[in-house]
């Protein structure tokens, strides 16, 4: 019974060693289109860049996995409005009216949501 149980808790941990050293999807926009909008309506936008990963969780009673493809970005402090992933490296989003003019610093977040980062100089006139 004991020589049992041991061999099952090696498989499990044998197991569990073998899904390490996976690397977290990081987003990285590289460019927005447009690159300037106006302040006074909204404006569709397009992200480009890499790493716009979804987050697939398959639960240990079996079943279909879940799929998190939940992304966020946010033009300075103003949060995008309807961001969609279209495929690991397209984003797309609404930046909604009334953003101040100027140059604002463009934030990703994935579904693995720890992960930010930032794109400088996109502006709003």
């Amino acid at each position: 019974m004991w020589a049992r149980r041991a061999t099952s808790v090696l498989a499990v941990v044998a197991t569990l060693a073998g899904c390490g050293g996976a690397e977290i999807p990081t987003p990285a926009p590289a460019s927005v289109t447009p690159a300037r909008g106006f302040a006074t309506s909204a404006t569709p936008v397009v992200i480009h860049g890499t790493g716009f990963a979804v987050l697939t969780v398959q639960s240990s009673s079996g079943g279909a996995p879940t799929v998190d493809e939940t992304f966020q970005a946010w033009l300075g402090d103003q949060a995008l409005q309807d961001v969609r992933r279209v495929d690991e490296s397209t984003l797309s989003a609404t930046v909604p009216a009334g953003l101040a003019p100027g140059p604002h610093s463009l934030r990703v977040q994935g579904p693995f949501g720890h992960v930010t980062v930032r794109l400088s100089s996109v502006e709003t006139v």
